[in-house]
């Protein structure tokens, strides 16, 4: 069975330095230092980007949490209605509880 692929052209592959992307006028240390220190920065501000992006996730959470546990709440006591007012309307009682007074 023969390999749909051949790969043997990948096995001497020459990794390139950064050395050949510097201009003639421009100083190989500073443009190292130059690269690096701009990598460096990009890499904080995508640490930054992603804590902050972390945080807002955390707080989205949080909010989702009390949002569900508030309407949870919400149906528990709607539930707990109807199955009260069925219970006095079965029973005929409701009449007596929702009169109006009078004095």
């Amino acid at each position: 069975m023969s390999k749909p692929f051949d790969y043997s052209k990948w096995d001497n592959i020459e990794l390139s330095d950064d050395e050949d992307d510097v201009h003639p006028n421009i100083d190989k240390d500073s443009w190292f230092r130059l690269k690096h220190r701009s990598r460096v920065e990009r890499e904080d501000k995508e640490e930054k980007d992603k804590k902050k992006i972390n945080e807002e996730v955390s707080l989205y959470l949080v909010c989702l949490g009390a949002y569900v546990y508030i309407v949870m709440c919400f149906r528990v006591v709607l539930l707990w209605f109807i199955y009260v007012y069925f219970f006095l309307l079965c029973n005929k009682v409701h009449l007596l509880l929702f009169a109006i007074p009078t004095f």
